[in-house]
């Protein structure tokens, strides 16, 4: 069984719960579809720490919009 989990860095404001819930039904197609059994976290963070875990991750300078890891 595949699992969600959503949480945000600390000086982020939580997203409305109808995103949240269009962002889990997705997460359900997408595990039904191809049959996932691992977890996906998510995590929202502001450009701060998305510039320094840029830097840290991709020894790229400035913000991106997504990074994602193979764990």
């Amino acid at each position: 069984m595949a699992f969600l989990n959503i949480s945000y860095e600390e000086t982020v404001e939580p997203l409305p719960n109808e995103f949240i819930g269009s962002l889990k039904s997705i997460f359900e197609v997408v595990e039904k579809k191809y049959g996932l059994d691992s977890s996906v976290e998510v995590v929202f963070i502001n450009d701060a720490y998305m510039e320094s875990l840029n830097s840290q991750f991709r020894q790229k300078d400035g913000t991106t919009d997504v990074l994602s890891f193979d764990l």
